[in-house]
């Protein structure tokens, strides 16, 4: 892996990350946030503000990129701002590690460790509790998506009514809806095999936003970048928050949004809690999700 030194849409402190066809540019002024990501010199999976480089300071910023929050969502201690600077360690040759500031709001610590593995990604997102109570928390990781992504969410197996082989009376998956998702917008696409949901521009402002119980591992988006595929683990017995989901789906003219959530834990003070995903990044669309689609 390389490591060098950076600036990238006018933010003057940021690490690049290179590891064969991978790139990553991490910020170091705030975060931590990984603020762009790309296959073999092409287009940047993410998205980026404009304002990146120019955003209020005191306050919290979207930046674009991948970031590390808490669930569930509540705006007071979610959207505390990260403006502040970034510790970083290189851990191997092919692992680095970095650390925000303890939020004074929330009392806690957000770490991202980022692996190259045999030409994949490997994030470690950790949550540090250092206040002197418990906090009740799920670490929820999220990717703000370049304008034009589709995100394929893969249905559970089909299966007919009644018992016996292929055969179910029980339900196989939970759909949370948010009050301002419209079930017959364009934007969705509701499958036998995938659920999709598309970055289609369009009128300014309108969100749409579904969770899913997603057993299957694994999610997919494309876009210009190419084809990012996160693999995150299902935890048998979880109680994942937001009624029962371990991914989220978020979309806005202009951007879309790929989100993992951990199961709920109590983090006693002192105590850390983490999750991981697996980025595979491919130029074209892989069989396995066109299967899907």
């Amino acid at each position: 892996m390389q490591i060098t030194e950076c600036s990238f849409a006018g933010i003057p402190e940021c690490l690049k990350l290179s590891e064969g066809k991978i790139e990553l540019i991490v910020t170091l002024s705030v975060g931590p946030r990984i603020i762009s990501c790309t296959l073999d010199g092409g287009e940047n999976f993410f998205r980026v503000f404009d304002n990146a480089a120019t955003a209020d300071p005191g306050k919290w910023n979207i930046y674009g990129g991948h970031r590390l929050w808490i669930a569930p969502e509540i705006p007071e201690r979610t959207k505390v701002p990260d403006n502040r600077r970034v510790k970083w360690t290189k851990l191997s040759e092919n692992s680095v590690f970095f650390e925000a500031a303890e939020e004074p709001e929330n009392r806690i610590i957000k770490r991202i460790c980022i692996s190259f593995e045999e030409g994949k990604v490997r994030l470690d997102h950790t949550i540090i509790n250092n206040d002197l109570w418990a906090k009740d928390l799920s670490v929820w990781s999220l990717s703000v998506m370049a304008p034009g992504t589709t995100a394929v969410i893969p249905q559970e197996e089909f299966l007919g009514h009644g018992t016996g082989p292929g055969k179910s009376l029980l339900p196989v998956r939970s759909l949370a809806l948010w009050g301002y998702t419209d079930m017959t917008d364009t934007r969705f696409t509701w499958g036998k095999k995938s659920i999709q949901l598309r970055e289609e521009g369009g009128a300014e402002g309108v969100p749409a936003k579904i969770g899913v119980l997603n057993k299957r591992n694994f999610a997919a988006a494309f876009n210009a970048g190419g084809c990012m595929v996160k693999r995150f683990d299902f935890i048998p017995g979880g109680e994942y928050p937001d009624m029962g989901c371990n991914w989220e789906f978020y979309t806005i003219p202009g951007m879309l949004e790929v989100e993992t959530l951990s199961p709920m834990y109590r983090v006693e003070p002192g105590c850390a809690v983490s999750s991981s995903e697996v980025w595979e990044l491919y130029k074209e669309i892989p069989a396995f999700v066109k299967e899907l689609m």
